[in-house]
């Protein structure tokens, strides 16, 4: 039995099982938590959880060009959605987080094997989950600054297939204004630079 009392009110793991165990793992719980409403008896019932490792994403921003980077590559959920969307889509660098490693470190090294930028100074924007009805990931979202001219062009691992993309500032606006940044991420940050750093 878990409980978890950092908040005013609590909650209690009853019963935990594992139902699926593959590159995410999905267990059922069943879970006993506090109401809101404090004169009503606590919420008991059972949810499934995906459970996965916490993650990072980086928006770079080349001040020479007055551009920013991105990647493109195939995302099965996009693609399995019942829209019409185009799973080959835009988004920042990211990665997950490896337990040995923290956030910055895992940044940095994403944008070396995404962009093949070396960055040393992040700044923090924000940390939020994901999806947290269905899913334990949080992420860490971080600002990066070069001078280097970044290289469009085919990066990443052995297993990735990604497209890299220097994308000028005119044109990122004009994809945000249009809804073609399709990305939670991304739009936040790109909301964030523009209320922070666009000159």
């Amino acid at each position: 039995m878990l409980k978890k009392e950092n908040s005013a009110r609590k909650a209690i793991i009853c019963s935990e099982k594992q139902i699926f165990k593959g590159y995410f793992s999905v267990n059922k719980y069943e879970i006993k938590a506090d109401n809101l409403d404090p004169d009503k008896k606590p919420l008991h019932f059972e949810r499934e959880v995906m459970i996965s490792r916490d993650s990072v994403m980086v928006l770079i921003y080349a001040t020479t060009v007055d551009s920013f980077v991105f990647c493109q590559q195939f995302r099965p959920g996009v693609f399995l959605n019942k829209s019409n969307d185009d799973p080959y889509f835009i988004e920042c660098i990211a990665g997950t987080i490896d337990k040995e490693k923290s956030p910055q470190e895992i940044a940095c090294l994403e944008v070396k094997e995404e962009a093949g930028l070396e960055v040393t100074k992040l700044e923090k924007i924000a940390t939020a989950y994901r999806s947290p009805g269905l899913m334990t990931e949080k992420t860490h979202y971080f600002y990066a600054q070069t001078e280097d001219e970044p290289k469009a062009g085919y990066y990443g691992v052995e297993s990735e297939d990604i497209l890299t993309h220097v994308v000028s500032r005119e044109k990122t606006f004009s994809l945000l204004e249009e809804c073609k940044i399709l990305d939670t991420g991304t739009l936040l940050m790109l909301n964030w630079f523009r209320a922070n750093k666009n000159m």
